[in-house]
């Protein structure tokens, strides 16, 4: 049969027709713009991780350099006894080291390194000031630097001996280093942080182990 069409009349789509090519473009408006949001959420997710990375290499490469430097000095003019220049528990540490050059301050510097509360996280500072003083006294002033924020923990360690003399095979890991006149052999901080990532632990060995620990120049070997 034949299909006739009365004169005026025009080819064209049904209702349903149009309904249901209305629901497909819906579907498929739906599903591209699904995959734009996933992919902008992959893309931030990834700069977001590139720059953790970045902040995470920058600070240990900063506390790397500055513990390696660290000098084993004594402090025989701040109080009415001398004590010396290295001390550390498990939540902090201090000690003694120089600036590098792209801060603009010359000279020896003590650095106490402290987790400092800050509403629901916790901020890794360094207190910054010079070591020796001044006649006018204007490096007497402390400064603090924030290393990283959102950190839930920080944890410092300490490969050494007990007592100064004591060869390598009497040292061992210690959560404290206090009361001492000498240099640890090795330091490690472990930083965890709020959202539960944990950064590599930072192993540092100082140059300057102590004014005369020759007995200690070869910490490594206790690590195997």
């Amino acid at each position: 049969m034949r299909r006739t069409f009365l004169p005026g009349t025009q080819n064209g789509f049904t209702l349903v027709e149009i309904l249901i090519g209305l629901v497909l473009l819906s579907i498929m408006m739906t599903l591209l713009f699904g995959s734009i949001r996933m992919g902008a959420r992959v893309w931030n997710a990834g700069e977001d991780r590139a720059a953790e990375i970045d902040r995470m290499l920058i600070v240990q490469n900063f506390l790397r350099q500055r513990l390696i430097t660290a000098r084993p000095v004594m402090d025989d003019f701040s109080g009415d006894e001398a004590f010396f220049s290295f001390s550390g528990t498990r939540d902090s540490i201090r000690f003694v080291s120089d600036l590098p050059s792209s801060a603009k301050r010359g000279g020896l510097h003590q650095f106490d390194l402290e987790l400092v509360e800050e509403e629901d996280s916790g901020v890794l500072v360094a207190k910054l000031k010079a070591f020796y003083p001044t006649l006018n006294g204007t490096d007497a002033t402390i400064e603090d630097v924030r290393l990283v924020s959102g950190v839930e923990t920080i944890s410092f360690s300490y490969f050494g001996p007990d007592d100064f003399g004591l060869d390598t095979s009497d040292a061992r890991w210690m959560d404290d280093w206090e009361d001492k006149i000498f240099m640890p052999t090795l330091i490690k901080l472990v930083i965890r942080m709020k959202d539960g990532g944990e950064w590599p632990p930072l192993i540092v060995s100082p140059k300057l182990v102590s004014f005369d620990q020759g007995s200690l120049e070869n910490p490594q070997q206790n690590l195997e």
